[in-house]
C-alpha cells in the first residue's frame, strides 16, 4: 500500500509539474501521504525563523526557516527597513530575491496564520557577500587547522552554535606509531563569539578515528550538550580537570594503550564537565602477544577506533552511541542523559568472539535511520545494524568498508536502503535492504572499493543513483541498470540550487549533473580549503538556517576562520526546514564521526515527486506566541528563558510590582506614568544579551524606558536607547534603586523593539511604559509618492511617507476612465504590484489614507502618479 501511495503521490506531481512552471523550477506543493519524517514522540529543538540576507547580483537575496511547528497554511510576510516586500501565501517559497535591497537593510518576517500574527523575527545575519564568517581563536596557527564541526542550541534560543575540533598537523592515523599534539574542542556562536575552549589533554591522541563529538540536547531541556571520550587530563571549558591533571599514558612510540578512559557529559553553554563515567567498553590489553591474538595487533590499530552516533533509541529522547572497534572486535555502548547524570541504556560487545555474526562487520563511518518502522531509530555499522534495544537487527557478513549512505534512496522500494562500499571479499558495491540487510544488487569489485556515493542528482530516473571506486566509471538506478559510463565525484552532497536533485561536492567546488555524464562546476567557495587530505570533505554541511538548502561550511586558507556560504539561488518550493527531519538532524550528528559521510532525510526527494509530508514531531522550548493590549499590539518576549517573568499589563502605579521574578515594587513613579500601561519585564533578562522583546504599535504613542541610573552614571546606556530622549521622570523601588524614563514616539503601526539592558552586574533590568500620543486633528498631506521599477519580473513598487493617525491605504488605478480600487488593505506604507505586468502599458496610480475611518479619496487623486510597466 504505501509503495502505491508513493507512486499517485509521485504521479500527482509530475501533474502538478507539467500544468505549471515559475522560471524554469517546478511548482510543488506538499502531500500528506508522502513521507513523515518522524514519529509523533520525539522531542526536537525549536529553531526560530533563521533568516538570512546576502549580496545576489544588484540585489539582496533572502531566506528563512519552514518549521515543524508552524501551520500548512502560516503566511510569510517580508519587510526591508518595514517596508513589506513579499508575502510568502501557503505553499509558496520562504525565499525572495529582493532588487531594491543592499548589505544594510534590515529584513523582517511576520508569520501570519489566518490574518493573525504568530510571530516576528528579523534577520540576525546580513552579508554584502555570498557567505558569513565566524573568527576563530587558533590553538597555533603554525600547527592547527579547523576540522570538524557539529551544531546545536546551547542557550535555547533557537540558533545553532557550532562545536569545532582543531587538528594539529602532526595528527595520527591509529595503523601508524609516533607523537601527536593535543587536539581542542572549541564553541562559537554563529556570530562569531567563542563560548569556552576544551583541551582533549595529552592522553587523547589527534586523528580521525580518536575524539568523535555527540552534540544534542540529550536531557530535552532546549539546551545542547556535548558528549565525547576523555581521560586523565583533559581541561573542561571552565579551566578544571578530569581525573589525574599530571597523569601521562603516552608511551615512546606516540601512542596511548594504557591508562583509564572516560565518557564525559559537557554543558553545552560553558563546556563545563558536568558528569564522567568510565567508558563502557574498555580496551583491555592493548600491547604484546596477548593484544597481536585478540585484537589483531599490539599498536594500537584496531583497539582505538572509534565512531559515534546520535539517535532516538526510545523515539523520545536522543541517546549518545559511542562504538569501539570493527576490524576484529566491534562494540556499540547506548549512553542516557538523565538528571544531568550519564546513564547506560545498553552495550552490543562481540567481545573476540570470532563466530559472533558482528564480529568484524563496522565501517570508519555510522548513520541511524529507522530501519524497521517502529518509531525508534536503530545503528548502522555498514555491514551490520543494531536494533534500538541493543540486540543485532542483521548483519551482511561483508566485512569492513568505507563509505555507505543510509536513506530513502529507492522510493518504489519499501523502507530505508544502504548503499555500501566494500574494503575485501568482493570488493565492490551494494545496495542493501535496511530492514533485513538482503542485497538488492550487487558488483564486484577488482580491489579495495574506498569510495561510493548515492543520491538523486539526476532528474527523471525516479530513484537516487549510485557509483563507486570500482566497477570504474559506471553509474546505476535503484534496480542495479547501468545509466552512465562517466561517474561524477564521490566525496560528498549537499542541496544547494532551486530543485529537488542533490548537487556534488567536492573539496571547494559544487558540481550539478545536468544529463548523463554531464557534470557542471556551478559554485566554488575561494579562498577556502576542505579537510582530510583526498577526502576533500568540509567541515559541515547542515540546513543550519534560511530554506531547506544546505549550508556549506569550510575553513579559510589561513585557518583563521570558518566560512559558512548559502545558496543565493531561488526556488519554489517550500518545505519543512531539514532539521526537523529526525534521520537528517542525528545523521548530521553523525555526519563528524571517523571518515565524514553526508545526511539523508527519511524520505526522497526529486522533481518528479511530491514534496514529502509535514514532520511529526514535538519541539522544546517553543516561545509564547503574541499578545495584545491596549496599544501595545503583537507583544513578543524574544528573551524565551525568562519569558516567564515578562507581562503587559493595563497599568503600573506606586506600590505595583516592578519585575515578574522579583518582589521589588515601586515606592515612587512620575504622575505622567502612573495607570499607563506596563510592559512588566524579568530582571533576570539584563544577563541576556539579545533583543529582549518587540511590538507594534496600535496608535501614535510615547513609549518609556525605564533606565536604572547607575548605569547612566557607568555611562553604559543601552546602544538602541540612542534614538530616545532622557527626560525628568523618575521613578524609584523597594531595592534602593532609582529610574529616570527615557522617551521616544512612535507612529501607528511602527515596530517597537526592546534591546539588551547595557550591563549586567550590580543593576537591574529597565522597565517599559506606554502612553497613547494626542492626535491632531487635519488632513492628510501630500504623501510623496515614490516608485520603483523591477525589471526582471516587470513589477512595480511604490513608497509613501507615513500619514499620521492612518490605520490603512488604498491603491486605486485609473482604467476605461474611472478610479478603480484595487486593494483597500494595505498597513504599510508600502505596496508591490503582482509580477508579469505588461511591459510598456501606462497607468495612473492614485495611493488614499484612511484617518479616523475617513478615506481621503479627494486628496490622493490630486496626487496621482503616472507609471509606465518596463
Amino acid at each position: 500500500m504505501r509503495n502505491a501511495i508513493k507512486r499517485i503521490a509521485a504521479a500527482a506531481a509530475s501533474l502538478s509539474v507539467a500544468l505549471s512552471g515559475f522560471a524554469g523550477i517546478p511548482q510543488l506543493t506538499a502531500s500528506a501521504a508522502y513521507g513523515q519524517g518522524g514519529n509523533g514522540t520525539a522531542i526536537m529543538e525549536y529553531l526560530d525563523r533563521g533568516i538570512y540576507a546576502i549580496k545576489s547580483g544588484n540585489g539582496m537575496f533572502i531566506s528563512w526557516r519552514f518549521c515543524a511547528n508552524d501551520a500548512d497554511e502560516s503566511e510569510f510576510r517580508l519587510y526591508r527597513d518595514n517596508i513589506l516586500i513579499y508575502t510568502s501565501k501557503a505553499g509558496q517559497a520562504t525565499n525572495y530575491w529582493d532588487a531594491y535591497g543592499s548589505s544594510n537593510s534590515v529584513y523582517r518576517v511576520d508569520t501570519y496564520v489566518n490574518g493573525v500574527l504568530k510571530s516576528s523575527d528579523t534577520s540576525n545575519f546580513t552579508s554584502g557577500s555570498n557567505y558569513f564568517d565566524i573568527p576563530l581563536n587558533n590553538p597555533d596557527s603554525s600547527k592547527y587547522s579547523p576540522n570538524d564541526c557539529c551544531v546545536g542550541d546551547v542557550d535555547g534560543d533557537g540558533q545553532y552554535e557550532i562545536f569545532l575540533k582543531w587538528d594539529p598537523n602532526d595528527s595520527q592515523d591509529n595503523s601508524k606509531t609516533g607523537y601527536t599534539s593535543k587536539v581542542y574542542i572549541d564553541c562559537y556562536t554563529l556570530k562569531g563569539k567563542q563560548l569556552w575552549r576544551i583541551d582533549m589533554g595529552k592522553n587523547i591522541r589527534a586523528g580521525q578515528h580518536y575524539t568523535q563529538m555527540c552534540v544534542a540536547d540529550f536531557d530535552c531541556d532546549g539546551k545542547a550538550e556535548l558528549i565525547t571520550k576523555t581521560c586523565d587530563g583533559t581541561i573542561d571549558g571552565t579551566g578544571s580537570a578530569i581525573g589525574n591533571a599530571y597523569a601521562n599514558y603516552v608511551d615512546s612510540s606516540g601512542t596511548v594503550l594504557t591508562g583509564p578512559e572516560y565518557l564525559t557529559l559537557f554543558e553545552g553553554a560553558t563546556g563545563k564537565a558536568l558528569d564522567t563515567i568510565d567508558f563502557p567498553v574498555p580496551r583491555g590489553t592493548a600491547t604484546g602477544n596477548t593484544a597481536k591474538s585478540t585484537w589483531g595487533d599490539n599498536y594500537g590499530n584496531r583497539c582505538e577506533r572509534y565512531n559515534a552516533a546520535i539517535a532516538y533509541l526510545d523515539g523520545v529522547h536522543p541517546s549518545a552511541v559511542y562504538g569501539r572497534g570493527y576490524y576484529t572486535r566491534l562494540s556499540l555502548s547506548a549512553v542516557d542523559v538523565r538528571n544531568g547524570k550519564l546513564v547506560k541504556r545498553w552495550v552490543y560487545d562481540t567481545g573476540f568472539n570470532t563466530s559472533d555474526p558482528a564480529y568484524g562487520q563496522g565501517n570508519h563511518n555510522v548513520m541511524v535511520a529507522d530501519f524497521d518502522n517502529d518509531g525508534k531509530q536503530e545503528v548502522c555499522m555498514g555491514a551490520s545494524c543494531f536494533d534500538d534495544n541493543g540486540s543485532l537487527l542483521w548483519t551482511t557478513r561483508q566485512g569492513h568498508g568505507d563509505a555507505m549512505h543510509v536513506g530513502d534512496l529507492d522510493p518504489n522500494h519499501e523502507g530505508i536502503e544502504v548503499f555500501l562500499c566494500h574494503e575485501s571479499g568482493s570488493y565492490g558495491i551494494s545496495l542493501i535492504d535496511g530492514r533485513n540487510g538482503n542485497k538488492i544488487w550487487h558488483y564486484d569489485g577488482d580491489k579495495d572499493t574506498g569510495r561510493c556515493c548515492a543520491d538523486n542528482i539526476l532528474a527523471g530516473n525516479g530513484s537516487a543513483e549510485f557509483w563507486g571506486s570500482r566497477p570504474a566509471g559506471a553509474v546505476y538506478n535503484a534496480q542495479g541498470q547501468q545509466i552512465a559510463t562517466k561517474q561524477p565525484s564521490t566525496n560528498f552532497l549537499i542541496y544547494w540550487d532551486g530543485d529537488l536533485e542533490r548537487e556534488l561536492l567536492d573539496n571547494i567546488y559544487i558540481t550539478k549533473a545536468t544529463a548523463a555524464n554531464n557534470y557542471q562546476t556551478i559554485f566554488t567557495a575561494d579562498g577556502c580549503a576542505s579537510n582530510n587530505g583526498t577526502k576533500s570533505v568540509p567541515c559541515l554541511t547542515a540546513d543550519i538556517f534560511g530554506d531547506w538548502r544546505e549550508e556549506l561550511v569550510l575553513r579559510t586558507e589561513d585557518n583563521s576562520r570558518l566560512r559558512i556560504f548559502c545558496t543565493n539561488t531561488e526556488t519554489s518550493v517550500r518545505m519543512t526546514t531539514l532539521m526537523h527531519d529526525m534521520q537528517y538532524r542525528m545523521q548530521n550528528g553523525c555526519q563528524q564521526s571517523s571518515y565524514n559521510q553526508p545526511p539523508h532525510t527519511s524520505y526522497y526527494l526529486g522533481s518528479e515527486a511530491a514534496v514529502p509530508g509535514r514532520p511529526n514531531i514535538k519541539l522544546n522550548n517553543t516561545p509564547p506566541e503574541p499578545v495584545n493590549g491596549n496599544l501595545v499590539k503583537n507583544f513578543l518576549v524574544k528573551d524565551s528563558a525568562n519569558a516567564d517573568g515578562w507581562k503587559l499589563m493595563s497599568s503600573n502605579t506606586t506600590g505595583g510590582l516592578i519585575y515578574g521574578d522579583r518582589d521589588f515594587t515601586y515606592t515612587s513613579l512620575a504622575s505622567d506614568l502612573q495607570n499607563c500601561e506596563y510592559i512588566m519585564t524579568a530582571c533576570n533578562s539584563k544577563n541576556t544579551d539579545a533583543d529582549l522583546a518587540e511590538f507594534t504599535a496600535d496608535k501614535d504613542m510615547e513609549v518609556y524606558v525605564m533606565v536604572d541610573d547607575r548605569e547612566i552614571s557607568a555611562g553604559m546606556i543601552p546602544y538602541w536607547l540612542s534614538g530616545y530622549t532622557r527626560t525628568s521622570l523618575t521613578a524609584s523601588s523597594s531595592n534602593d534603586v532609582t529610574y529616570t524614563a527615557y522617551k521616544k514616539e512612535f507612529n501607528a503601526g511602527d515596530k517597537v523593539v526592546l534591546g539588551t539592558n547595557g550591563m549586567t552586574g550590580y543593576v537591574v533590568n529597565y522597565t517599559v511604559f506606554v502612553k497613547e500620543k494626542s492626535q491632531p486633528n487635519c488632513p492628510p498631506p501630500s504623501m510623496n509618492i515614490r516608485v520603483n521599477y523591477n525589471t526582471q519580473y516587470h513589477q512595480i513598487q511604490f513608497v509613501w511617507d507615513k500619514v499620521s493617525g492612518a490605520d490603512r491605504y488604498g491603491i486605486a488605478v485609473y482604467l476605461a476612465g474611472k478610479w478603480r480600487v484595487q486593494t483597500s488593505s494595505i498597513t504599510t506604507n508600502s505596496y508591490v504590484t503582482p509580477k508579469n505586468l505588461t511591459p510598456g502599458m501606462t497607468y495612473k496610480v492614485a495611493i488614499a489614507a484612511r484617518v479616523n475611518g475617513k478615506w481621503d479619496t479627494m486628496d490622493a487623486i490630486k496626487n496621482y502618479v503616472t507609471v509606465t510597466v518596463r
